[in-house]
Order: structure tokens, then sequence, then C-alpha cells
């Protein structure tokens, strides 16, 4: 999980779908806009409020009468919730898959599912939708054909020549001063030609650090397969999935 920076990324904007089970039990999924080169959207489960298993009433799991501890009821409670996370989870997913596919959007896109760490015995899976414009990025690495991994962070080289698109080597600094043949900087052929020599390094330090400034050639590579009017369409799943439980 840990390996994606796409499960690192900050959010932009987030909201919650909430839903009431058996008025017993209220769950959400929290739907986000991640701050990521390439446009995501990511639906997670969690629990708005649990019950209180210390204090466990064995009618709240009409299918455990015959439960044999405390430990074993509690199970249930836990699976319970777990269960209305989920449906509630694959309910707001597929509403989200009509709106990007309807007739006025069509976005391509990709879709992950991972399961979050977690200390808790809780189920949690969160779900990433990428919205893409096209699946190659022809101005950068066009022989890359962009899948599921690579939207996440991880991108799967086929030869050496891609490999080299993405991670391009630095040229070599310039030598700042000439040797002599026993070894001693030859400091007044190095002043003599001192405003030459400082030239070159600043031109070789802005070369090594020109992706930095506008984005590594990954990030470039996401922004420039990712949908392109991002915020336009969050605001429409914002709208249209917000109030429909």
């Amino acid at each position: 999980w840990e390996c994606y920076a796409a499960s690192k990324a900050g959010v932009v904007d987030s909201f919650q779908v909430m839903r009431a089970f058996n008025d017993s039990t209220e769950v959400n999924v929290v739907v986000e806009l991640l701050d990521y080169p390439c446009c995501c959207i990511k639906l997670s489960t969690t629990t708005h409020r649990r019950r209180d298993h210390n204090n466990h009433n064995s009618n709240d799991c009409h299918s455990n009468e015959t439960m044999e501890s405390d430990e074993q009821g509690s199970n249930c409670d836990s699976n319970i919730a777990a269960t209305d996370r989920l449906l509630l989870l694959g309910d707001t997913f597929g509403k989200l898959v009509n709106i990007i596919t309807s007739n006025d959007i069509q976005a391509p896109h990709n879709v992950v599912l991972l399961n979050r760490p977690s200390y808790r015995k809780d189920n949690i899976v969160d779900i990433y939708v990428f919205l893409r414009s096209k699946e190659r990025s022809l101005n950068v690495i066009p022989t890359l054909k962009l899948g599921f991994s690579e939207l996440m962070g991880v991108f799967l080289c086929q030869s050496m020549e891609e490999i080299n698109a993405l991670f391009p080597i630095p040229p070599p600094p310039s030598q700042p001063l000439l040797q002599r043949d026993n070894g001693k900087e030859d400091e007044e052929d190095y002043h003599q030609n001192k405003e030459h020599y400082e030239h070159d390094k600043n031109k070789n330090v802005n070369n090594t650090n020109s992706c930095s400034k506008k984005g590594t050639i990954i990030e470039e590579v996401l922004k420039d397969v990712s949908y392109k009017n991002c915020l336009e369409l969050w605001q429409l799943i914002h709208d249209k999935l917000k109030d429909t439980h």
C-alpha cells in the first residue's frame, strides 16, 4: 500500500455520503478529490458511529442466538457494520461510474481497489478512480501504455529507453580546477578562467533541477493523460452524490 504515490496524496476537497442501516448503525463513505497529477477521486469506507461491544446485547444479532461467548457476539456486530459500509461503498461507486460514463462526459477511467492498513479489525477499503483523457503520453513517452499501476505511481518500464525517458541522467558537473601532474590545484589557471567556470557550473545546476521546478517527468506524464476538466467534473459529482442517500 505504501509503495503507491496515490496512497500518500493530499486532498483538495471532500464530502460524505451517509446512510442509516436498521435504525441502529449509521455509516458513511468519504469521497475525496486527491491532490494528484492525474485527476483522481477516492472513495473510502468509514464508520460514523459504532456499537459499544462492551455492552453487547444478544438481540443485536438475531442469527447469533446460539453464540458460545460474548466475543463471538461482538464479532457479529463488527461484521454487520463492515457489511453495511461495503454495501454503501459499492452503491456510491456504481453511481459515480454512471456519472463519469454518461453521454455528456464519457470519461475514460481506471479503477484500483486497495485494503488500507489498519490496526483495527474493521474491513477498510479504498477505491481510486482515475479519470483520464488518453492512454499514452505521446509527448513524453509514447511507447508506454499507462495502466492502473502507472496511474498509482509505479511505472513498469519495458525497455531501457523507457527508463531513460522517465529518469534521465543529468550531465556531470564541470571540473572547477585543472590538475597538475603532481596532483595540486592550478589556482592561477582557475582564477584566470573563473568566470567561464562559474557560467558552466550554473548551467549544469539549472539543467539538473529543471525537472524539479516544473515537476518530475513522471508527474508530467500523469498530467498529460489526465482528464482536463477535473474540477468541473468534481463539482458535478459532488452535487449529484452528496444528497442521493
